[in-house]
């Protein structure tokens, strides 16, 4: 399979895009430029890469950076910044689950 970005890179491909007009391996660098999360493709094959963890983690500050700001309203966005960062990934997860509503 071919490198469907049309950059040459060492690097490991994070997924793998099995539409046969334009089917080949993906860099995460190409996962954000040809946006296919955001437009959920269906020909997208995830692969074990970093960029995955990354972006859920990502999603997940997210989600509890707003969640702080709710349940503690005298905190800074600085404060809650500093809390969501000391959190591992798990403790992520548990605090969107117990507090999101």
């Amino acid at each position: 399979m071919r490198q469907i970005s049309f950059r040459k890179t060492a690097r490991k491909p994070c997924a793998i895009c099995h539409c046969k007009a334009h089917e080949g391996y993906l860099t995460a660098a190409a996962v954000k430029e040809h946006q296919c999360c955001e437009k959920e493709c269906p020909y997208l094959q995830k692969l074990e890469h970093d960029y995955w963890k990354q972006r859920e983690r990502k999603k997940l500050e997210k989600r509890t950076m707003k969640l702080l700001g709710r349940q503690y309203i005298t905190w800074t966005k600085n404060d809650c910044y500093k809390q969501v960062k000391m959190m591992t990934i798990d403790d992520l997860r548990d605090f969107v689950v117990v507090f999101d509503c």
